[in-house]
């Protein structure tokens, strides 16, 4: 844990990480460790994206989820190859804006072939 603070600016929130314990300033010590750091890589990309402005990334069952809007969700999967993944998330997401798309789930939580889907089909 880099620091633990009240103030969110300058910071990006990621929920949904479980740990026992920490101490500020060592790492944290947990077997699956990996999602928060897919997780932060995630949301430096974001940050560093101009098209919206740090939705809320999710961490559940070691799976990690974009909140773009309240309808429209990216699932990353466990976040491997994040940029990658992250890349074809925002290709999808501009096509879906441009053709007036703004509910449902883009779903690059694996390497194969990306796709946007109703909630119903997920």
């Amino acid at each position: 844990v880099v620091e633990v603070s009240n103030v969110s600016q300058g910071y990006y929130l990621i929920e949904g990480y479980k740990f026992d314990d920490f101490n500020s300033g060592y790492e944290i010590q947990h077997e699956d460790r990996y999602i928060l750091e897919h997780a932060m890589d995630l949301a430096f990309l974001v940050m560093n994206y101009d098209g919206f402005d740090r939705p809320p990334i999710v961490i559940k069952n070691n799976e990690i989820r974009l909140y773009i809007t309240d309808r429209l969700v990216a699932d990353f999967g466990d976040g491997k190859n994040t940029e990658e993944r992250f890349n074809k998330m925002c290709s999808i997401y501009e096509e879906a804006t441009t053709i007036g798309l703004d509910s449902g789930i883009i779903n690059v939580s694996h390497d194969g072939y990306p796709g946007i889907r109703p909630f119903e089909e997920y």
